[in-house]
C-alpha cells in the first residue's frame, strides 16, 4: 500500500511538472511587450569615447530567451539612440524583429568605432545584416544599413572591410558621406607551392 501511494505521488508530481512546462511553452513563453535598454561605448573621429544608449520598445509579444518575435509580419520595434549628455536623438524602427545583440567594431575610414545592431536571427538572416551606428564628423549620430555576406578584416589591421561584389573591391564606411567607399587593402596573399 505504501509503495503504491509513493508511486502515485511520483507520477502526480511528474504530470504536474510536465503540465506546467508544457503550458509555459504554449502560453507564457512570450512577454507581452519588449522594453530593452543597452549602453555601448563608441569613439568619435577624434578618439573621444562616448556612451551610446540604445532603447528598444515594442507592444508586440517577444521571447527574449529564444530571440523570437511573435508577430514577424506586423510587429514593430521602435528604437531610440542617443549619446549620454547630448540632446541629439536618432530614431529608427525594425519590423518583425528587435536588435538582440549590439557589437562594437571599426569599419570606417577614420579612427572612430561604430556600434552594430544585430537583429534576432531566428529567421535565417545573413551574418552581416544590421544597422551600423556611427558619428558624423560634426559629432552627430547617424546610421546606415549593412547587408553583406563578405565582412571581415582582410588585411588584419583590426578594421573591418566589406567586399562589394558589384564593384569587385573592398570598402569601408565614410562617416562624412555615409557611403561605402573603396579602400586599398595591403593583405599578404599566400603564394601557391609547387
Amino acid at each position: 500500500m505504501i509503495k503504491m501511494n509513493s508511486t502515485a505521488v511520483v507520477v502526480t508530481i511528474a504530470v504536474v511538472l510536465g503540465a506546467l512546462l508544457l503550458s509555459r511553452e504554449l502560453f507564457w513563453r512570450f512577454d507581452d511587450s519588449l522594453d530593452l535598454h543597452s549602453v555601448k561605448s563608441i569613439t568619435d573621429g577624434g578618439g573621444t569615447s562616448r556612451l551610446l544608449h540604445i532603447h528598444q520598445r515594442s507592444d508586440s509579444r517577444v521571447d527574449t530567451v529564444r530571440r523570437t518575435f511573435k508577430d514577424v509580419r506586423d510587429g514593430k520595434t521602435d528604437v531610440r539612440l542617443w549619446i549620454e549628455g547630448s540632446a541629439d536623438t536618432l530614431r529608427t524602427s525594425i519590423t518583425g524583429r528587435y536588435y538582440s545583440e549590439i557589437r562594437t567594431f571599426r569599419i570606417a575610414t577614420d579612427s572612430s568605432t561604430q556600434a552594430f545592431l544585430v537583429p534576432n536571427t531566428e529567421h535565417g538572416l545573413p551574418t552581416g545584416w544590421g544597422q551600423v551606428v556611427y558619428f558624423k564628423p560634426d559629432g552627430r549620430l547617424a546610421h546606415i544599413q549593412l547587408m553583406a555576406m563578405n565582412v571581415g578584416d582582410v588585411d588584419e589591421d583590426r578594421i573591418l572591410e566589406v567586399f562589394d561584389a558589384n564593384r569587385n573591391t573592398f570598402t569601408r564606411l565614410d562617416p562624412a558621406t555615409g557611403t561605402w567607399v573603396p579602400v586599398t587593402i595591403n593583405a599578404v596573399i599566400p603564394q601557391k607551392k609547387n
